[in-house]
């Protein structure tokens, strides 16, 4: 049985040796030196603590009853700087342990060691030290073999092994033991043995040890295996249903479906590539979320029992939740009181901060109007929560399916191709023309329609875009539909890899402009991270693009409510923020 003492167990090829010789029956002990906690446990492994090589008359003991000693030389391109320095150094420290190990136990071998090799300027280096180390140990008279530098990245899994078994354990127990002791496994060895530790230990004699990579990888797939699983439960309800029967009739039978591609089409079409969207999503300009709290007024309910004097007023709650207020009537769009615009709880975009008001807070409404199926727009744990409201609910031609599949009931579901209207009252809500896409999964993109809404009363006007790029249908609905007395438009989440289904916010004051709108507020921001821009990036172009356009604009922060007809002048709630303007990063959708 050996005993091996090692320098340098923190680095490349040291972690590697140490695994191959705790793995090994031959070997008895591991001393391993070193300058910081290797952070494990082992029953061979000796932990010898020693910063420099001063200090090797303090562990002069560790040199005893050793079989070998590998001297791990830390080369890295970190290092060229100060190249000579590090050299006398390092190359000092590893004769000094020569001399004591040939002092202590002289029928041991010395073996210089390194991981170098990974990058060019690595191997270059190593070349250097390698001459000058080995000079040093031959004058040290010590027995010295000298390692060729080979080194493959090895799988470094005690994070992903600590994730893993934290989220296995939560999630499923029984899966949870088996890869917690995988787990216990991998965090115990640390890392893959890498060629230049196995070397060493076969030019020492020592059988080449049992690897853990075969656990790593069975514990990584049973991870993958299981979290797909788990998240594609948590997921599936939240996807909805496509439309069947009756709907799926409707949807075939509206001008704007093709028969030919089996989708909703735009006009004129919306371009986008996915691979341009991926590249510029990770763009990240490092401002997409609030460091701070946001600015936001908690909603006393009493607000709503007394009606606006003006005959209008609009609440805002974030992103493109709003109610609308319009002679008597009230409506409510695209509400998302859930966590996540993400079908699932684990992962994606999280809200910013809590709902302004509880849902069961709210008041009354007349109809819950939702402008298409994507999930910062439907919220499958809000919508669950409304099943029992006594309200009706607005939606594109077949995104009534996904409503029913949720629980509520069909006779309470409108659904709406562009330019269909329903009455409340001396209120008419009509479906109008957007420039968008909808979907909620990998298959099912543009199976739903998507649009705006226009709020017609007897004397005061309100239009919502949804989400929506430039398109000339502005012009048809404000000749049809306006003027205005507000507008609410799509001016957040842009992109000009996605130009063509996002307005973004000097568009939006065009589009406010052909609809004959009077007062403009923003939406589509403030609550999510859906683009890589500042997350302040777009009231702050809002307002330059207003100014420049002679338009009156409103900010509220989130709970806060307007009045068209008395707008307060814009007030800037949030902090000072690094954004691009509209030369530095231009948003124009194509014709």
């Amino acid at each position: 049985m050996q005993t091996i003492l090692i320098f340098g167990s923190t680095g490349t090829a040291g972690s590697g040796a140490v695994q191959a010789a705790l793995d090994d029956d031959s070997v008895a002990e591991v001393r391993a030196v070193t300058r910081r906690p290797l952070g494990y446990r082992h029953a061979k492994l000796v932990e010898v603590m020693c910063a420099e090589f001063e200090e090797l008359s303090a562990i002069r003991d560790q040199f005893r009853d050793v079989d070998a000693c590998l001297f791990c030389l830390g080369v890295s391109v970190r290092q060229l700087p100060e190249e000579a320095a590090y050299r006398r150094v390092h190359c000092g420290f590893a004769g000094a342990a020569a001399r004591e190990l040939a002092a202590q136990s002289p029928d041991a071998r010395f073996v210089l060691l390194s991981g170098a090799g990974a990058h060019p300027g690595s191997r270059m280096m190593w070349a250097r030290v390698k001459a000058e180390a080995e000079q040093v140990v031959a004058e040290a008279n010590a027995n010295s073999v000298s390692v060729r530098p080979g080194y493959i990245y090895p799988l470094r899994p005690r994070l992903l092994a600590r994730l893993t078994v934290g989220v296995l354990l939560r999630l499923v127990p029984l899966l949870g033991i088996r890869a917690y002791a995988l787990g216990r496994a991998m965090l115990r060895q640390r890392e893959e043995p890498s060629p230049v530790g196995n070397a060493v230990l076969r030019r020492l004699g020592v059988p080449r040890g049992r690897r853990f990579v075969g656990a790593a990888l069975r514990t990584v797939l049973l991870a993958l295996v299981v979290a797909a699983t788990v998240i594609g439960v948590d997921a599936w309800p939240a996807m909805g249903k496509r439309p069947r029967g009756e709907r799926l009739v409707r949807v075939h039978a509206s001008p704007q479906w093709s028969s030919n591609e089996g989708i909703f089409i735009n006009t004129p079409r919306a371009r986008m590539s996915f691979w341009d969207a991926m590249r510029a999503a990770a763009d990240l300009s490092g401002h997409e979320a609030p460091e701070v709290e946001v600015a936001r007024t908690p909603i006393d309910p009493n607000r709503f029992e007394t009606p606006p004097e003006s005959g209008v007023r609009v609440t805002w709650f974030g992103h493109s939740i709003l109610l609308v207020e319009i002679e008597g009537r009230r409506f409510l769009t695209d509400p998302v009181w859930g966590g996540r615009a993400s079908p699932s709880k684990f992962f994606g975009p999280q809200r910013w901060y809590p709902p302004v008001l509880a849902l069961e807070d709210l008041p009354s409404v007349d109809a819950v109007l939702i402008s298409h199926d994507h999930y910062d727009h439907l919220d499958y744990p809000t919508i669950v929560k409304m099943r029992d409201w006594d309200t009706v609910f607005l939606v594109p031609l077949g995104v009534g399916a996904h409503l029913e599949y949720w629980g509520i009931p069909a006779e309470r579901i409108i659904a709406m191709d562009w330019w269909e209207s329903r009455k409340f009252g001396d209120v008419e809500v009509f479906a109008t023309p957007a420039r968008h896409f909808s979907g909620r999964g990998v298959l099912d993109r543009q199976a739903t329609l998507w649009c705006g809404f226009a709020f017609v009363g007897t004397k005061r006007r309100v239009f919502y875009s949804g989400d929506t790029s430039m398109f000339p249908g502005f012009a048809e609905i404000g000749r049809r539909l306006g003027p205005f007395d507000i507008t609410m438009l799509d001016g957040g989440a842009y992109n000009a890899a996605w130009a063509d289904v996002h307005l973004g916010p000097e568009q939006a004051i065009e589009a406010h402009q052909m609809l004959r709108g009077k007062v403009y507020l923003p939406v589509h921001w403030g609550l999510f991270t859906l683009a890589p821009h500042g997350w302040t990036e777009p009231i702050e172009r809002a307002l330059v693009a207003a100014r420049a356009a002679a338009t009156t604009i409103v900010t509220p922060m989130p709970g806060e409510s307007v009045d068209p007809l008395a707008p307060a002048p814009p007030r800037r709630w949030w902090p000072e923020v690094p954004w691009q303007t509209a030369e530095d990063a231009p948003i124009v959708s194509s014709k």
